[in-house]
């Protein structure tokens, strides 16, 4: 994977900083999505997190069922029942 180096951003106060516009365009990263945060030796990575079904761990066709994520093909077992 070939890095690029984008400009350094500064850390607040509260941790927080700034993913540039650009990059949040080019990943699709939108106002109130989560991130998931992993550590890996000596690098801090960022990914968009991907909803998936409770059940089957699926990510296609998303829908909540009390306060819980369900692929459709799951949500449609659970309305059958």
């Amino acid at each position: 994977m070939e890095r690029k180096m984008h400009s350094a951003k500064t850390v607040d106060e509260l941790g927080r900083i700034i993913i540039p516009l650009t990059l949040r365009g080019k990943f699709r990263i939108g106002d109130g999505d989560k991130m998931d945060i992993f550590e890996d030796v000596d690098e801090i990575i960022l990914k968009k997190s991907i909803i998936r079904c409770v059940a089957c761990d699926g990510t296609e066709d998303m829908k909540r069922h009390n306060e819980r994520d369900f692929c459709g093909a799951c949500h449609a077992k659970l309305s059958v029942s």
